[in-house]
C-alpha cells in the first residue's frame, strides 16, 4: 500500500480519536444549555461544537482523498473495502410479510397474565376513582341498534379511540370486560388498551427504578387530562426501556413549553423528548365527525341512561 495512503489513514484515525475525546464534553455542554439556557452556557456549547466541527470537516476532507491516495480507481477502491462487523447486538430483522402467527412466537399469554396485571395497576389508584364512571359507558352496545353503523378511520373506530370516559379508566374497564368475556367488550379499543395495561404491569419494576418526577408521571395517568394518558404511558414505557438497557434515568419536570421528558446519565448524558404520533389527526377526526353528522350522539345518550350492574345486561 502506498505510503501516502498509510499516512492519510493514520491522520484520519488521529482526528477521529480527537473527536471521540470531545464527545463527553459536547454532551455535557448540550445538557447544561438545555437545563439553563444562559448566554454563558450557550457560548460554551458553541465553542465545543466549533471544535468538533473543525475536526469533523478535516476528517471528511481527508476521507474524500483516500481513493486517489490508494492509487486505485474509485470502483476498485469501493470493492476493496473490508466489511466491518457491527459490534452492537441487534435483533433479527423481520420483514412485514413475515409478521404472521406462523413466524412470530408469542412472548406472553394475555389471558394468563391479565388478572395479575389489573391488580397491580389498580393498586396504584386512589380509592373510589375507578368507579366514578360506569363500565357500561366503555362498551359497544350502541352498535346493537337497528339503524347503527360501523365507521372506521384508518382502521380505528373513533368513538372507541376517544371514549366517553377518562382514557385510563376506559383502559381498565375495557381490560376487565375482556377478562370476563363480556359480550359488549369493545374490541376496537381493547386491541390497544389491553396490551397497554399488560405492558405497564410487566414494566412496573423498571418504572420503579426511574428517578425524580416518576410519581408525578404515574399520577398523571388518573389525575391528568384524558387526552394526555396515551402520551404519558408512552413516556413511562420509554423510560422503562432505557432502564432495561442499563441506563440510569430520571423523569424531568413537565412544562407547558417544548422540553425533554427524560434524562439519561450513563454511560454518557443525554435527554429524550417523547413524541407519540396520533393514529388519527384532529383534522381526520373532525372530517369523520362531520361526515357522520354526530356519530357519538346515540352512544352519549346510551351512556347517560345506563345504570345497570356491570354484568353485560343491555337496557
Amino acid at each position: 500500500m502506498r505510503k501516502e495512503f498509510v499516512d492519510l489513514t493514520a491522520r484520519i484515525d488521529q482526528l477521529q480519536h480527537q473527536m471521540r475525546l470531545l464527545f463527553p464534553r459536547l454532551a455535557a455542554a448540550r445538557n447544561a444549555f438545555m437545563v439553563d439556557q444562559t448566554a454563558e452556557n450557550e457560548e460554551a456549547l458553541e465553542r465545543i461544537q466549533a471544535e468538533v466541527s473543525v475536526l469533523h470537516n478535516e476528517s471528511s476532507r481527508l476521507i474524500a482523498d483516500l481513493p486517489a491516495a490508494s492509487g486505485l480507481t474509485p470502483e476498485m477502491f469501493d470493492t476493496s473495502k473490508p466489511e466491518q462487523p457491527d459490534p452492537r447486538p441487534r435483533r433479527d430483522p423481520m420483514l412485514r410479510e413475515n409478521l404472521t402467527r406462523e413466524h412470530v412466537a408469542s412472548t406472553v399469554d394475555i389471558d394468563a397474565i391479565l388478572p395479575e396485571a389489573l391488580e397491580r395497576v389498580e393498586s396504584l389508584l386512589p380509592a373510589g376513582w375507578l368507579g366514578e364512571e360506569p363500565r357500561s359507558a366503555t362498551r359497544i352496545d350502541c352498535l346493537l341498534h337497528a339503524d347503527a353503523f360501523l365507521s372506521l378511520t384508518k382502521g380505528l373506530r373513533l368513538e372507541s379511540a376517544h371514549g366517553l370516559v377518562h382514557r385510563f379508566r376506559q383502559a381498565l374497564h375495557v381490560s376487565r370486560d375482556y377478562l370476563e368475556g363480556n359480550p359488549l367488550y369493545d374490541h376496537f379499543a381493547g386491541a390497544l388498551l389491553v396490551p397497554t395495561i399488560i405492558q405497564l404491569a410487566l414494566r412496573g419494576s423498571r418504572i420503579g427504578q426511574v428517578g425524580r418526577e416518576r410519581d408525578e408521571r404515574l399520577r398523571r395517568l388518573w389525575a391528568g387530562s384524558s387526552d394526555q394518558v396515551d402520551a404519558t404511558i408512552f413516556e413511562l414505557l420509554t423510560a422503562a426501556a432505557c432502564v432495561e438497557m442499563g441506563r440510569s434515568v430520571d423523569f424531568l419536570e413537565a412544562t407547558s413549553n417544548k422540553s425533554p421528558d427524560i434524562r439519561c446519565h450513563d454511560p454518557y448524558p443525554l435527554v429524550i423528548e417523547c413524541k407519540r404520533q396520533l393514529a388519527v389527526s384532529p383534522y381526520e377526526a373532525s372530517e369523520e365527525a362531520r361526515r357522520q353528522g354526530n356519530p357519538c350522539q346515540r352512544c352519549q345518550a346510551d351512556g347517560a341512561r345506563h345504570d345497570t350492574p356491570d354484568n353485560g345486561a343491555i337496557s
